[in-house]
């Protein structure tokens, strides 16, 4: 049965999530936009994910560049035997966890890049857990489970990332139109001239993110591969911390009491009526098939 995690909320009290683990956002190595946490709070939030019986996940996936590597090292000597795991996605951490032989506490987390099939065999026969990018038809996930399931996360609610940059590009943009706002650390919402749709965009000082203009919603087919992969992910950023606690509620009712999965979905809805189920439904072109299986 797969595990449910989230991000954790300042204000959240754990132990109304109905949830099997927390991931914290670090301040200084995440690229998450909502609540972020520095070193020192993300060790004291730590013992009280352990109280909770919960699994401890800590958010390190910027990619990193020469300048931060001591200051990346540093932190990494802190924290290596402190949490369960930790998603990632530069290499330079992997080599960091490789040098200390403790790769399984790793989960690559490169967004919209692994939509392959070859390519997380590679990461399956390391012991490293994987996040699979969402830009995949449901079929195709479910061939990827049967293959190497155990170690697959799936992120299966919230806006998914399309675009991250580590150029401040909304502040250029602001500098070179002269207009004198301060639009740094704003959800601001970025339309095609040629297109209806309104895409989340965010600047923080780790650079520009572009999200999908929906939330991307992997929901009753679930059930149909629970029991294949190792962790589900349910995204927290720009979500109310309320309705994210409603929504993990729903996610633990489907996998765990097996509702009516009708009703539950409704009831998903009224939360937040923008859901999409994105590729799922499509045939995905970028599934890449080994040699071997054609």
């Amino acid at each position: 049965m797969a595990k449910i995690y989230v991000d954790l909320k300042r204000k959240a009290n754990l132990s109304e999530y109905k949830c099997d683990g927390f991931i914290i956002n670090s301040s200084e190595f995440s690229c998450y936009n909502g609540e972020t946490f520095s070193l020192e709070e993300a060790l004291e939030l730590k013992e009280l994910v352990k109280k909770e019986n919960k699994i401890v996940i800590l958010n390190i996936d910027m990619i990193i560049s020469e300048d931060d590597l001591e200051a990346l090292l540093e932190y990494l000597d802190k924290t290596y035997k402190e949490f369960d795991y930790f998603i990632y996605s530069d290499m330079a951490i992997r080599y960091y966890f490789e040098e200390k032989n403790i790769v399984n506490k790793l989960i690559y987390n490169p967004q919209t890049l692994v939509a392959s099939s070859s390519e997380l065999t590679r990461y399956y026969e390391s012991g490293i857990n994987v996040l699979l990018a969402n830009e995949l038809s449901y079929e195709e996930i479910e061939k990827i489970c049967d293959m190497c399931g155990s170690y697959i996360n799936l992120e299966v609610y919230g806006y998914h990332q399309m675009f991250y940059s580590k150029r401040k590009l909304i502040s250029l943009y602001d500098k070179f139109f002269s207009l004198n706002k301060d639009l740094h650390d704003k959800e601001l919402f970025l339309k095609e001239e040629l297109r209806n749709e309104f895409y989340p965009i965010y600047e923080s000082n780790k650079g520009t993110f572009i999200y999908t203009d929906y939330i991307y919603c992997l929901f009753d087919e679930l059930l149909k591969i629970v029991d294949k992969v190792n962790f589900i992910k349910i995204n927290g950023v720009f979500i109310e911390e309320n309705d994210y606690c409603k929504v993990v509620s729903l996610y633990n009712r489907l996998l765990n009491e097996r509702e009516n999965v009708s009703i539950l979905y409704e009831e998903l809805k009224r939360i937040n009526s923008n859901l999409s189920k994105g590729f799922l439904l499509n045939k995905s072109i970028l599934l890449k098939v080994n040699e071997n299986e054609k």
